[in-house]
């Protein structure tokens, strides 16, 4: 399981691998350690999300980020998928790379806030509406510095995230502005808290 927890409204959600090796979804009660009905929700039948990061939940909706693979390596894609919490239906699914620009590693696991969904990339991190998955923002400035992928601390209009290239990035989220980058001696891989 490469995947960290989230808990919301008492049911403690997490990715990991079922008992056939197919990536699922899964939800348990927090208190009795037991799945409510629907859950869990396992890829190969219910969502195209072939690797599952750790999820994240706002206002009963499950959003997970990873990778799939629609055929071979070679099509690798990176995406974020969001689930009614109640009835697992399929809320909406983003793409958030091409086979050209995507790599393995997969989309990080998403942060919500104000509306707003934020993912890491190997492309450099995205910000998309929560209630319907379009518009796709690019981040400024992150062309150049590729891999993104840490989860994303979002809190009081700010977000932070660290990088590939050795840097901690804060942005403000409604200009989607760089505010300020920290150097440190190598990949900052960890998610940041805030």
């Amino acid at each position: 399981m490469n995947s960290n927890p989230a808990v919301a409204g008492g049911v403690v959600y997490f990715g990991s691998r079922n008992s056939v090796q197919a990536n699922t979804l899964y939800a348990l009660y927090a208190n009795n350690g037991q799945a409510p009905p629907g859950w869990p929700i396992v890829s190969a039948a219910n969502y195209p999300l072939d690797q599952v990061l750790a999820p994240a939940v706002s206002n009963g909706a499950v959003y997970a980020g990873g990778a799939m693979y629609p055929g071979s390596l070679s099509q690798f894609l990176q995406g974020v998928e969001a689930f009614d919490a109640s009835n697992q239906a399929v809320l909406w699914f983003a793409q958030l790379c091409t086979p050209a620009d995507c790599n393995p590693l997969g989309a990080g696991p998403p942060a919500v806030a104000d509306g707003s969904l934020f993912i890491g990339t190997t492309s450099g991190p995205f910000v998309l509406s929560s209630w319907n998955g379009t518009s796709t923002s690019f981040l400024p400035d992150l062309e150049s510095t590729g891999v993104c992928t840490s989860a994303p601390a979002v809190a009081n209009g700010e977000m932070y995230i660290g990088c590939f290239d050795s840097n901690l990035r804060m942005f403000d989220t409604a200009s989607q502005q760089l505010a300020w980058q920290y150097t440190t001696g190598a990949a900052v891989e960890s998610s940041p808290l805030s």
